[in-house]
């Protein structure tokens, strides 16, 4: 089973730079999301994000509908943060696939020597010198809810990705109100990443922390929607 993709307004033209201090959400909260592939429900995902003590998001994918009966495929993510400085600092990544593609990547941030130790499965580590904030592909849904608040029209960030740290760029497109149930329309803040031939776009809420709606992702003429299904915020 692939990954599933997760993995950010009009006033100020001026870039976040990827060294710039970066913020978390201001609540705790418990998302569900559904993937929907040719109109039809294949995955289905809940992240959870939680303040106290250690922060951390955490994130749980499994299949479903038809597809689910013939591959048991699961994806289980972790980030760990410290927050202790007034700064966000990543300091561990866990993802763990079960199934048909057994895999498992460890990533521990060293923030004095500013390097990455990634291991992925039982293949040899890799170091990864990095400076500024850095976030991994699955915290970014977390920089790109608290940063798209700021009246931004690009934001930059940089990510670990496979063990080498990538330059993400995020534009605002604009706002867009999009339908969620029958008679049920919601004004959404637009971000848009597109690279080569693949293009994601975000439809975040601004009425309710700036919570992603819907996530498309197109690549190669074919679509496929994340699609929120249930959230719960809390102190």
């Amino acid at each position: 089973m692939k990954k599933l993709f997760i993995g950010v307004l009009l006033i100020c033209s001026t870039a976040i730079k990827a060294g710039e201090a970066q913020t978390l959400p201001a609540k705790n909260f418990n998302a569900v999301f559904e993937l929907y592939k040719s109109g039809l429900l294949v995955a289905e995902s809940q992240y959870i994000f939680r303040q106290q003590q250690q922060p951390n998001f955490k994130s749980s994918s499994h299949l479903k509908g038809f597809v689910s009966l013939f591959n048991e495929s699961e994806i289980a993510e972790q980030s760990f943060f410290d927050t202790s400085k007034n700064h966000i600092r990543l300091t561990q990544y866990q993802y763990k696939q079960t199934g048909d593609n057994n895999k498992q990547i460890s990533s521990l941030v060293d923030w004095k020597r500013q390097r990455i130790t990634t291991i992925r499965n039982d293949q040899k580590e890799i170091i990864t010198p990095f400076k500024n904030t850095i976030w991994d592909k699955h915290s970014l849904l977390l920089a790109l809810m608290s940063n798209a608040q700021k009246n931004d029209k690009e934001l930059n960030l940089q990510v670990l990705d496979k063990g080498i740290v990538k330059l993400y760029k995020f534009i605002y497109t604009g706002s867009k109100e999009i339908e969620l149930d029958e008679d049920e329309w919601v004004v959404t803040s637009v971000w848009q990443r597109q690279t080569g031939n693949r293009k994601t776009v975000f439809y975040l809420d601004p009425k309710n922390h700036f919570i992603p709606l819907k996530i498309e992702q197109h690549k190669n003429q074919q679509q496929a929607t994340l699609w929120l299904k249930e959230i719960n915020w809390y102190d």
